[in-house]
């Protein structure tokens, strides 16, 4: 990347649309923006951490130039917040005939320093990052993708010739109409999507996560929108086979999906000191007689906004999660509801997907993930907060559940 008064209009654009669109699939979020504008007015005491997205337009590219000239402090965040981006994710086991093999291809790999700015496409996935951490060596894929998106107007905002055509076909079309009161525009916008590939071959496991939006490839004129459970598995196919694992290998590790009828059947509600994990959903089939495939869902409904208080309520009190559980007994669903306990233990049932919470104390502070598991697609739904730092952990707790 080019710095400073040499940027490209390339570069300045992600910095405007990571710090000051909200609609933008690159934004950051408000709070992760201050916490950037903070680093920033370490060195340059004029940088307002409370100020209009505008005028942050007119003033941010000032003040990285003289307080980030490198863009070191910029990109770290970026790179988190591409990390930290709601994630779907399958985990699998790598069959022990094939370790060597792809442990002499990895050794072949190069780590590459974090491109913010270039992108492939859904045939041809472009390495922007690869590093190696210990026994794992981990590659992020980008990808040009379309996000379908909508935004509504207040109409008497438009100039009034604009107002005057819209009301005329809009009552050519509806001749009842009384009043027009607002317009939503749907649109396409172009967004970056990332796809995370991690090999362990100490622990023989690879992962691999893309991110959650809904997204189409740019030339697709049917603009279908596959569910990223959808897309995974043809991008892990073209990723193994452009750093040069068979086709053979790949099918052998495709058939070791770790999320599957028995992992998710051992979810159950659990307490540490600095770990809860809390069942919010639970999918069956039922075969018995007439319920045959009658989907049961949502036995219990949470939201991250009303149990959020009473778990950091009681952490704060007990300085541990232990005794969650009894101080609050119907959030352990499994253990303390008759109908449910019937319907886990019946012969009859199968699961078919289910959904926790996972809250961890981090640096002494709680953070949060809502995981959706499909034991069809083999994969994981996670939700979690962007620039909080959590995803490395969140993901060594999946992979101890899903072991």
């Amino acid at each position: 990347m080019l710095r400073g008064e040499e940027m490209t209009n390339k570069e300045k654009s992600l910095i405007f649309n990571a710090l000051t669109y909200s609609d933008s699939p690159s934004y950051w979020g408000l709070d992760n923006v201050k916490d950037y504008l903070r680093e920033l007015k370490k060195d340059f005491n004029e940088v307002f951490l409370t100020i209009k997205p505008t005028e942050l337009r007119n003033r941010i590219l000032f003040w990285i130039n003289k307080c980030d000239p490198k863009l070191t402090i910029f990109l770290d965040f970026n790179k988190r917040m591409e990390l930290e981006k709601g994630k779907t994710c399958q985990l699998f086991e790598i069959p022990s005939t094939i370790v060597k093999e792809i442990d002499d291809i990895l050794s072949k790999q190069q780590e590459l320093s974090y491109d913010a700015l270039n992108m492939g496409t859904w045939e041809h996935p472009k390495l922007v990052f690869s590093t190696k951490k210990g026994n794992t060596f981990e590659m992020w894929y980008a990808v040009k993708a379309f996000k379908h998106a909508s935004k509504n107007f207040n109409f008497k905002k438009f100039p009034e010739d604009v107002q005057d055509s819209l009301v005329s076909i809009l009552e050519n079309a509806v001749p009842d109409m009384y009043e027009l009161e607002k317009i939503r525009l749907e649109y396409n916008v172009f967004a970056r999507i990332i796809n995370i590939i991690t090999f362990d071959t100490n622990q023989k496991k690879i992962s691999i996560s893309t991110d959650q939006p809904k997204v189409t490839d740019p030339d697709d004129t049917e603009e279908n929108l596959p569910r990223p459970e959808d897309r995974l598995g043809p991008v892990f196919d073209k990723i193994l086979n452009s750093i040069g694992i068979s086709k053979k290998s790949t099918r052998s590790i495709s058939e070791k999906r770790r999320v599957n009828i028995n992992s998710v059947k051992r979810i159950r509600a659990k307490e540490t000191k600095d770990l809860l994990l809390l069942p919010f959903r639970f999918d069956f089939i039922n075969n018995a007689g007439d319920l045959t495939a009658v989907n049961v869902t949502k036995f219990l409904n949470l939201t991250t906004k009303n149990i959020l208080p009473l778990v950091d309520g009681y952490y704060s009190k007990n300085n541990t999660f232990v005794g969650f559980f009894n101080a609050y007994p119907t959030f352990d669903a499994q253990n303390n509801s008759d109908f449910l306990r019937i319907i886990v233990n019946s012969k009859n049932t199968e699961d078919e997907a289910a959904g926790f919470f996972l809250f961890i104390i981090i640096n002494k502070e709680i953070h949060i993930a809502r995981v959706i598991c499909n034991i069809t697609t083999g994969s994981l739904r996670i939700f979690l907060k962007k620039g909080k730092g959590s995803y490395e952990y969140i993901n060594s707790e999946l992979d101890k559940i899903f072991s």
